[in-house]
């Protein structure tokens, strides 16, 4: 049986003994089974930082695509997807400008307006005055960070982890689920085919700090 430890710097899991599912491969993970007539369901936050982070500053997003709002709402196409989410995550992650650029394929101007549309400058001088001030950081749910780099970075990642496990925890309490391992932003539950039709139904986590919904698949 895992045992998991939440005192990293962001708060995120890692497995101290047990089997360490953290580290397995995503095909191993996929020849799991369940013993009898049970199943392994695994149930995955779509996108979680930059929904919640955009969440949290009071963004709209107007469809479960996280992306495809933030396109729209600054009027930037997506011209390669994959490649629009790594240059979105590298904004967010504290890449430099021009790392982000060649990523996302864009102008400076362009980055511009989506950092704008993130507020990274603002926040990042709000986390900044509160680390001058207090000698650490505080994530959305008071989690200190005492870090003194890529300050919104370490906020989203800290955040976003406290969210995933209090939001699974409100999940397994809401719908009487049986955990089995739980990596990041997704978490394994065993189930028989009875149970499995209400779980289809599932479409949104949330947790009752933030009250913020994030669609799952």
């Amino acid at each position: 049986i895992p045992v998991y430890n939440h005192s990293s710097i962001t708060g995120r899991t890692t497995i101290t003994t047990g089997f360490n599912f953290l580290t397995l491969k995503r095909e191993d993970r996929k020849r799991l089974h369940a013993k009898e007539k049970n199943i392994l369901i695994e149930i995955d936050l779509k996108s979680c930082e930059p929904n919640f982070y955009l969440k949290a500053i009071g963004r709209e997003i107007d469809c479960d695509d996280v992306y495809e709002s933030i396109s729209k709402s600054i009027n930037l196409p997506i011209k390669n997807r994959e490649k629009f989410k790594r240059g979105i995550l590298s904004i967010l992650y504290g890449a430099s400008e021009n790392t982000s650029k060649n990523i996302l394929k864009c102008s400076s101007k362009d980055l511009a307006k989506i950092k704008k549309y993130f507020r990274i400058k603002e926040f990042e001088n709000y986390l900044k005055n509160q680390f001058e001030e207090c000698g650490m950081i505080y994530n959305y749910y008071g989690r200190p960070v005492c870090y003194n780099h890529s300050l919104v970075n370490y906020w989203i990642q800290s955040s976003a982890a406290d969210y995933c496990s209090l939001a699974f925890l409100n999940l397994i309490n809401t719908h009487n689920l049986k955990p089995c391992f739980f990596i990041h932003d997704s978490m394994t539950f065993i189930s028989n085919d009875d149970l499995f039709g209400n779980i289809k139904k599932i479409e949104y986590v949330n947790e009752n700090i933030s009250k913020i919904k994030i669609p799952v698949k």
